[in-house]
């Protein structure tokens, strides 16, 4: 089963969002493409989510955490950041 798989630029922008992204988060490419990760996060919920979605400044970094579906459903997802 393929797994989802979310690029971005160094800023942040999505610049990949593969199929099993989609069906995992319900978001499409053709949404997320060309803008920024941050925004598909519940606006209630950005200040925490903050942390998780900057690049790390130690490089890589590698856990679960918590996310969220397109209908503000919440989901853990193994990340590598």
């Amino acid at each position: 089963l393929p797994q989802p798989a979310i690029l971005t630029d160094r800023s942040g922008v999505v610049r990949v969002w593969n199929d099993a992204a989609t069906r995992l988060f319900g978001w499409t490419a053709d949404e997320m493409v060309g803008r920024p990760l941050r925004e598909r996060i519940p606006e209630s919920v950005r200040p925490e989510a903050r942390a998780r979605l900057e690049p790390p400044e130690a490089g890589e970094w590698d856990g679960p955490v918590e996310d969220f579906r397109k209908d503000g459903s919440r989901v853990w997802v193994e990340a590598h950041v």
